[in-house]
């Protein structure tokens, strides 16, 4: 999972059946919500939700990565409200909406 400026990429490679391989991407101004969920045992994985409360992807980590995807969700936070608050400033509307990047 890489984050840009722009967009949540996922790169997958794998023969089992999840994950798939391929690539995604997200506009983080369709990015509703990002955070990490507890899996059983000490792993977890990486949510990323839509406007519509649609999980779009979701990645598990390894529980040695945990610091690693923390330091993801955060910086993808800020990212995701510093484009709010620029489309803010530039619509003269709500905070919320975004148009795509």
């Amino acid at each position: 999972m890489f984050l840009t400026t722009a967009r949540i990429i996922v790169a997958r490679h794998g023969l089992e059946r999840r994950p798939r391989s391929g690539i995604q991407a997200f506009s983080l101004g369709d990015v509703r919500e990002i955070r990490i969920e507890r899996g059983s045992g000490p792993s977890g994985r990486v949510v990323v939700t839509t406007g519509r409360d649609q999980e779009v992807v979701s990645m598990f980590f390894e529980p040695r990565s945990l610091d690693r995807a923390r330091e993801l969700i955060a910086a993808a936070r800020l990212q995701i409200a510093r484009l709010r608050r620029v489309a803010a400033k530039g619509s003269g509307g709500p905070a919320g909406l975004i148009g795509r990047t």
